[in-house]
């Protein structure tokens, strides 16, 4: 997956809009986001993986309290992501539950929301649809996504203590090497058989002599 634009509204320390345009730094496989603390590296993680999966990219955050303290309560919260996967664009656009002001005036609770644009045009619509077709797609769980791909500060400490089952199911969906696994178990398997005809061989002219 590789990100293409960030567009976040009311989210976080962010009242107004603001864009983050990955495409500037070209086809570059690898880029780094740096800062001192307090500039704002985790909003954007925070930014990409609830666009993508409804949640904060570490365990601190509800996506309830995502919505700016300095926003005013008619405006919404929103994070947009157009991101690429196999030479294919999406779209996606969530909104988590927040307040809003009614017909009347009143503030209200408003429930969360998910859009997927497929690069077809095809629409999905609410987080329920969109979740699995987004986990679909990048071969990870929201758990994988955030233990891997988005590790924020002290995190990396969390995939370290992982158990070496969980860690190679987690390099294997990320790294495609399912194909290699499977061949590794036939290879394993054939020489299993090929043992047993020899020990089976290896008895009949035992018996012989």
């Amino acid at each position: 997956m590789r990100p293409k634009k960030l567009i976040m509204t009311a989210f976080g320390p962010y009242a107004e809009t603001q864009t983050v345009d990955f495409e500037e730094l070209g086809n570059r496989p690898m880029f780094v986001i740096t800062g001192p603390t307090g500039a704002g590296k985790t909003t954007i993680f925070d930014g990409i993986a609830f666009a993508l999966y409804g949640d904060a990219s570490g365990d601190v955050r509800l996506s309830e309290n995502f919505k700016s303290q300095y926003a005013p309560v008619d405006r919404r919260c929103s994070v947009e992501l157009t991101f690429e996967v196999h030479q294919k664009e999406y779209r996606v656009v969530r909104t988590p539950k927040q307040m809003k002001l009614g017909r009347d005036g009143s503030p209200r609770w408003e429930n969360a929301s998910a859009t997927l644009i497929l690069p077809d045009g095809t629409v999905v619509t609410g987080p329920a649809e969109v979740n699995p077709r987004i986990i679909d797609l990048l071969g990870l769980t929201k758990e994988q996504f955030k233990k891997i791909v988005m590790l924020p500060q002290g995190e990396f400490r969390k995939l370290l203590l992982e158990k070496n089952d969980t860690k190679q199911e987690i390099f294997r969906k990320i790294f495609s090497t399912q194909l290699f696994e499977k061949v590794t178990k036939t290879l394993l398997n054939q020489a299993k058989e090929l043992e047993q005809k020899l020990s089976v061989i290896g008895a009949e002219n035992k018996s012989s002599l």
